[in-house]
C-alpha cells in the first residue's frame, strides 16, 4: 500500500499534469484559430453590411427599403433589414479596414474559445483527452465560419441563451436569472433575426421535458419545480414579444421559417448547402457531431431529454446546413462532458519512466513543429488574406467613369461593389431578391435554355435594358456576351472581372 505521503504527491502529479494539458489543448486551439486566419479568410457578405452600417449610422434610421440596389429602388422592393445592428457594430469595428474587420473576426473566435473551455474547465479531470479533441477539434471547425458577419453575434447570444437555461435546469434555487431571455430576444432580433426563433425554441424544449417527471429506458424527464417553470413560462413569452421589437415588428416571427422554406435560396447560395463529407472540410466539420453521439452511446448515465432533445435538434439542422455544426458544438459544452465515461490519468505515472519521458518528448516535438509551420504560414502570407477580394481599383474606376443606371453584375460581386458605392442589380441579401430577379439572374449566369434550344439571355437582358455588364472569369454571361461581339464590347478585363457595354 501506498503511505499517504505517496498519495499526496501521486494527486499533486495528477492535478499538475491536467492543468499543463489543459493549457496546451488552449495554446494547440489559439495556434489553429491563427493559422485558419493566416490561411485567407472569405469577407463574403461583410462589404455591404459595413455599408449599411455606414448607411444606418449617418442617416439614423434603419433601412426597410434595398438601398445600395438600382433594381430594389426601382422596383420598391421591401427590404427585411433583420441584421441592421450588426451592421452598425461591424462598421463600428473595422474603422474602415479590411484587416481590421478580419482582426476583430479572430478576437471575437478567441473570445468564445476561452468561453467554451472555461464553461467546460471542471470536465477536463473527467476526461482530458475528449476534453482535448472536442475543443481542438471544434477550433478548427468554427474557424470556418468566423469572418466578419452577424451570426458572430448570435453565437454569443446562443452561449448566454444556454448557459440561463441550463442555470435555471440545474440550479437548485430558483434564479431570476431567466428573465434576462427576453432581453436576449431583443438583441438577437435586431443582431440577427434569421436564427432569432432560437429565443424561444430553446425555452419550450426545456418546458417540454420538464413538465412531468418520468423516463423511457436511459432517457430522463425531470419535472421543474412550480415557481422555476411558471418563470420559464413567462419568460419564454416574454421573449416572443420581445422577438417582435424590430424594425420588421411581428413579422420576423415567421420571417425565418419563411427562409428555411425558399427553395430557390437554399439551392443557389452555396453556404446554405447540406454537408458533403467527401470534402476535406465537412468531413472535419462533423467529428465534433461524432464525438457527441457517441458519449451518448457510451455513457453508462441516464440522458436528460433536454440533453437529447437539444443535441437532436442542431444535429437536425446541421444535416440541413453544414453552418449550423457551430451551434451545436456551442451547445454541447452544455450538456456533453456530464456523460463522458471517465478517464483516470493518474494511471500514465504507472508508466516507466522512459515510455513517460518519450511520451512527453513527442507531445513537444508535435506541438512545436505545429506552433512553427504556423508562425511561418503567417510570415508566407503576410498577415491575413482576403479570398474575395477581387474588384480591383481599376475595374471600379472604369465602371464609375461609364456610371451606369441600370448594370448588371454577378451575385458574388454584389457586395464589394456596394462597398465602392456603386449600386448593383443583386448581392448577398438574397431573400430580399429572391421572388424577383434572382431566378432570372441565375437563368442568364448559367445560360438556361428555353424549350426551342435557344439562350433565355438575350431576352433577359432586353427586360432589365442593362447598361453594363461586370462578370466573373466563371460567368457565363460573358460566353453570352463574348459570343455577340457586334452587340457588346469589353471594355475592362482581368483575372478576376470582366466589363462589357452595349456597342
Amino acid at each position: 500500500m501506498r503511505t499517504d505521503v505517496e498519495l499526496k504527491k501521486s494527486k499533486t502529479a495528477k492535478q499538475q499534469l491536467l492543468e499543463v494539458l489543459f493549457y496546451v489543448t488552449a495554446v494547440i486551439a489559439v495556434v489553429t484559430v491563427l493559422r485558419g486566419f493566416f490561411e485567407g479568410k472569405p469577407l463574403n457578405d461583410y462589404f455591404w453590411h459595413e455599408k449599411v452600417g455606414e448607411w444606418i449610422v449617418k442617416n439614423k434610421e434603419v433601412p426597410t427599403y434595398g438601398i445600395y440596389s438600382w433594381f430594389a429602388k426601382d422596383s420598391g422592393l421591401y427590404w427585411f433589414s433583420h441584421e441592421w445592428l450588426s451592421g452598425v457594430l461591424i462598421y463600428l469595428t473595422s474603422f474602415g479596414s479590411l484587416s481590421a474587420a478580419l482582426l476583430s473576426a479572430m478576437v471575437m473566435q478567441f473570445l468564445l474559445l476561452f468561453l467554451m473551455m472555461f464553461r467546460t474547465r471542471k470536465y477536463a479531470e473527467k476526461n482530458i483527452l475528449v476534453f482535448s479533441a472536442f475543443h481542438i477539434v471544434s477550433a478548427y471547425v468554427l474557424n470556418k465560419y468566423f469572418y466578419p458577419r452577424p451570426h458572430l453575434y448570435s453565437y454569443f447570444l446562443l452561449f448566454f441563451e444556454l448557459a440561463i437555461l441550463y442555470k435555471v435546469r440545474h440550479d437548485e434555487k430558483n434564479t431570476k436569472t431567466v428573465f434576462f431571455l427576453p432581453l436576449i430576444a431583443v438583441l438577437w432580433a435586431n443582431i440577427h433575426g434569421g436564427s432569432s426563433n432560437l429565443t424561444y425554441i430553446l425555452p419550450v424544449f426545456v418546458i417540454l421535458t420538464s413538465l412531468f417527471s418520468f423516463s423511457i429506458g436511459k432517457v430522463v424527464f425531470t419535472k421543474l419545480p412550480k415557481e422555476k417553470m411558471k418563470n420559464l413560462l413567462l419568460a419564454t413569452a416574454l421573449s416572443v414579444i420581445g422577438i417582435c421589437v424590430n424594425p420588421h415588428g411581428f413579422k420576423l416571427l415567421t420571417y425565418p421559417l419563411e427562409n428555411m422554406n425558399d427553395k430557390l435560396m437554399l439551392s443557389a447560395i452555396s453556404e446554405w448547402a447540406a454537408p458533403d463529407i467527401k470534402t476535406t472540410s465537412s468531413f472535419l466539420a462533423i467529428i465534433p457531431v461524432i464525438i457527441v453521439a457517441l458519449v451518448f452511446f457510451l455513457t453508462k448515465k441516464e440522458i436528460q431529454a433536454t440533453d437529447l432533445l437539444t443535441f437532436a435538434f442542431f444535429t437536425y439542422l446541421y444535416l440541413r446546413s453544414e453552418r449550423f455544426v457551430a451551434l451545436l458544438i456551442i451547445g454541447a459544452c452544455f450538456y456533453m462532458f456530464d456523460y463522458v465515461l471517465e478517464l483516470d490519468i493518474g494511471k500514465f505515472f504507472n508508466l516507466s519512466d522512459l515510455i513517460r519521458k518519450a511520451i512527453y518528448a513527442l507531445g513537444l516535438v508535435l506541438v512545436l513543429s505545429y506552433g512553427i509551420s504556423t508562425v511561418q504560414k503567417g510570415l508566407l502570407s503576410g498577415g491575413f488574406p482576403i479570398q474575395d477580394n477581387v474588384v480591383s481599383d481599376a475595374a471600379v474606376e472604369v465602371i464609375r467613369a461609364r456610371a451606369p443606371q441600370r448594370m448588371y453584375n454577378h451575385y458574388n460581386l454584389g457586395g464589394e461593389l456596394i462597398y465602392h458605392d456603386i449600386d448593383v442589380f443583386i448581392d448577398g441579401r438574397a431573400d430580399m431578391y429572391s421572388k424577383y430577379n434572382f431566378q432570372d439572374f441565375m437563368d442568364m449566369s448559367y445560360l438556361k435554355l428555353d424549350a426551342d434550344g435557344q439562350m433565355v439571355t438575350g431576352s433577359l437582358i432586353e427586360k432589365y435594358r442593362f447598361d453594363m455588364f461586370v462578370c466573373t472569369t466563371t460567368d457565363k454571361m460573358r460566353l453570352y456576351l463574348e459570343l455577340h461581339p457586334d452587340e457588346y464590347e469589353c471594355i475592362y478585363k482581368d483575372e478576376n472581372v470582366l466589363i462589357f457595354v452595349p456597342c
